[in-house]
């Protein structure tokens, strides 16, 4: 039931918790070694939202094997791995795994060397246990970086670490080799953003690998940085945001200033009173503001650009948007922009909730409370991120989760 309410969820890119579920089943029967023990036939286990591994994308030779439903495999749990790391490699939840091997709820990690049995919708290359050279100008950072590991964990693979980054120091690395490949290949011609930025779970359940800051704004000022301190992302979420703030700027007449606001911090998870905004894909944007109104006013309806915001949309819809979240009652001051745009009526119903009530399922922007003055932009994983999740994760039964 889980997995099919994940799957819809993510197909219409809405947080799960807009879903009632029933209470999760209890854990699986164990055998007397404590292993534990599957029941009934495999299940449906292509990619939700219908993510493919292309290896040319990412500039390596290994593979991500996505079965056509989900299989059995057995993980053999490696340094500093935790159980939720575990479940979103093999594209499965934390409580998932958790249950298929008899372990607490409250469990996070299990030791080095435990074989736990998964369920897996994708199986990609086990991380490599490699010895580097520290180089001049190598830092904890960028040595784990270009390994698909955090400095945190580097550090305590080679403990005590203190005095080892010296040039010509060995180090040993737990890499990701997906990841260590995709940054070794170096960026493309046309990439305007450092590799490396991946994100690991799901939007409100996660954490962010190598975040990438949003550029500092340019001479042209098209946008600011509210909250530089959590303006990070995954490298293909910023690479989106900057292209769709590229169209937004070719299609409309508007000459105000976009006001970015919370992505994600350095690393992702908890992010202050929002509950998603954990893996790097969510950002905030204030909606434009008219000629004349200052940054600082209360933002009114009235105050607001409509047609300017409309643009926005329309730049959004060009590029890699899973979801808009704005307040349903914002959205009719929308539709009225679009449609004295020229809008066609298939472009409105492909674009906007509005007007068929806050409950359907349908259009690119949706409501959700609490976004009246700004939108909440979602946008997918990138090629590259194979431990990335499309739809919001809850770990608790019937649990709501907001998109803020």
């Amino acid at each position: 039931m889980l997995t099919l309410v994940t799957s819809i969820a993510s197909a219409l890119g809405l947080p799960l918790g807009d879903f009632e579920l029933p209470a999760l089943p209890p854990a699986l029967p164990s055998d007397p070694t404590g292993q534990a023990v599957p029941e009934g036939d495999d299940e449906p286990g292509a990619e939700p939202d219908g993510w493919a591994f292309d290896p040319r994308r990412c500039g390596t030779t290994e593979e991500v094997e996505v079965p056509r439903r989900r299989r059995w495999v057995r993980h053999k749990v490696q340094s500093r791995e935790t159980i939720a790391e575990i479940a979103f490699r093999y594209g499965a939840a934390p409580w998932e795994v958790r249950g298929w091997n008899g372990l607490g709820s409250d469990v996070r990690r299990v030791k080095r060397g435990v074989r736990l049995r998964i369920k897996a919708s994708r199986v990609p290359p086990p991380r490599e246990a490699i010895e580097y050279t520290v180089q001049e100008g190598d830092t904890w950072g960028s040595i784990a970086r270009a390994h698909g590991a955090t400095p945190v964990d580097l550090r305590a693979y080679n403990y005590p670490y203190r005095g080892k980054m010296k040039p010509g120091t060995p180090l040993k690395v737990l890499a990701d080799p997906i990841v260590r490949d995709w940054i070794a290949a170096g960026k493309g011609l046309h990439e305007r953003v450092p590799r490396g930025g991946v994100g690991v779970g799901a939007p409100d359940m996660g954490t962010l690998l190598g975040g990438v800051r949003i550029p500092d704004p340019d001479d042209a000022g098209r946008y600011w940085l509210r909250l530089p301190r959590t303006a990070y992302g995954t490298t293909h979420a910023v690479t989106e945001l900057l292209t769709a703030i590229d169209a937004f700027e070719q299609r409309t007449a508007w000459t105000g200033t976009l006001a970015i606001g919370a992505m994600s911090g350095p690393r992702g998870g908890a992010l202050g009173h929002h509950k998603s905004h954990q893996t790097g894909r969510d950002v905030d944007i204030r909606l434009p503001r008219r000629a004349g109104v200052s940054r600082y006013a209360e933002l009114r309806p009235r105050r607001v650009d409509w047609a300017a915001a409309w643009d926005f949309v329309l730049a959004l819809a060009e590029v890699d948007t899973q979801v808009i979240f704005l307040d349903y009652k914002r959205q009719k001051y929308l539709h009225r922009a679009a449609k004295a745009s020229g809008a066609d009526d298939d472009t409105l119903r492909e674009m906007l909730q509005y007007p068929r009530g806050s409950h359907a399922r349908r259009g690119l922007v949706r409501h959700y409370p609490g976004h009246e003055k700004h939108f909440h932009i979602r946008f997918g994983c990138g090629p590259c991120e194979f431990t990335c999740t499309s739809a919001t994760l809850a770990e608790k039964s019937n649990a709501q989760v907001d998109a803020d």
